[in-house]
């Protein structure tokens, strides 16, 4: 008599990889599928489709970095979808041994974009939580050219050059700060960390009118094309909408709202590092809102804007492939 094993009594697994064989019962009898060319069948491959979809996946231990950037570079996305994370490790000056996770935040979003338009697919990640060492946008409150440009963060230096901007460009976060950052991640990346270009604003009227309103006063004057591997989110790329952005300069190429903040308005709230739900971090954005003030996002979700010397949380973009 044959015995027959009941599919109750195999074992189960909670995830799947793209090798993994699904049974399905087809005209030509019993066969099996790849996961990845189910997911294929099911939902275009394309960027356009997995931008569409929130699946907050946990991704360590189902694939490396390597073969996650592999599903990038292919322009298929495969299975990956917004939301889903994976863990790095990075070590700078400010701290050591430090977890980051980085959460797939939208998918050639910059593709066709810049001067030189940028050919390579791509993921745009943003850290779950802010990096754990807070920072300032200027070590006093101008969203001009820094006072204080000699005093250098780490081990990197401004240029000469450096030293003429101001606005978003010229500040001491985008100068001093975020490349520390950048490179520490392009080591815990394996070097999968892109560089594309981006409009910096690197210009300041301290006596305009600002779009902020409210009578604010300074605004960004002028922008350029900068290649660049991190910055801090735009009004716009985490809102979808612009409210202290004291000019249309302070937008540029960052204009479309990430579909992360779109389709889990909950991603905009974060903690100061780690991986965990706790706490509300207030964060800077990249915005100039006034002569003195930078846009912010506050640990209770509203839009807000600061004096440029206080510290607060460093959660910038950046792109893999």
């Amino acid at each position: 008599m044959a015995t027959y094993t009941k599919i109750s009594d195999i074992a189960k697994v909670t995830s799947l990889s793209a090798e993994d064989l699904l049974l399905i019962e087809t005209a030509g009898g019993t066969k099996s599928i790849r996961y990845a060319d189910a997911l294929a069948t099911l939902i275009p491959q394309t960027a356009a489709a997995h931008n569409a979809i929130f699946r907050g996946k946990n991704l360590n231990n189902v694939y490396t970095i390597t073969q996650i950037c592999e599903m990038i570079n292919s322009g298929k996305f495969a299975d990956l979808f917004i939301g889903d994370y994976f863990d790095v490790t990075i070590n700078t000056t400010f701290t050591e041994n430090e977890t980051v996770r980085c959460v797939l935040a939208g998918f050639d979003m910059y593709l066709k974009n810049g001067d030189t338009s940028l050919v390579k697919h791509h993921a745009v990640v943003v850290p779950k939580n802010c990096f754990t060492a807070t920072a300032k946008m200027n070590s006093t409150n101008t969203t001009g050219v820094s006072a204080n440009p000699d005093n250098p963060v780490g081990s990197v230096k401004q240029t000469s050059a450096d030293l003429q901007k101001a606005a978003y460009e010229g500040s001491d976060m985008n100068q001093l700060v975020l490349p520390i950052y950048a490179t520490a991640l392009q080591t815990a990346l394996q070097n999968h960390l892109l560089s594309f270009k981006d409009l910096l604003t690197h210009k300041q009227s301290a006596q305009g009118v600002s779009m902020a309103g409210a009578n604010f006063t300074g605004y960004s004057s002028g922008w350029e094309w900068v290649s660049i591997q991190l910055r801090l989110m735009s009004e716009v790329q985490l809102y979808g909408s612009t409210v202290f952005s004291s000019s249309f300069y302070d937008i540029g190429a960052a204009n479309l709202q990430l579909p992360l903040f779109r389709l889990d308005p909950t991603a905009k709230v974060c903690g100061l590092g780690g991986t965990g739900d706790g706490g509300r971090q207030w964060y800077w954005l990249s915005a100039v809102a006034s002569a003195t003030n930078f846009a912010i996002c506050d640990g209770n979700g509203h839009s807000g804007n600061d004096d440029a010397s206080n510290s607060y949380g460093v959660r910038p973009l950046f792109l893999i492939g």
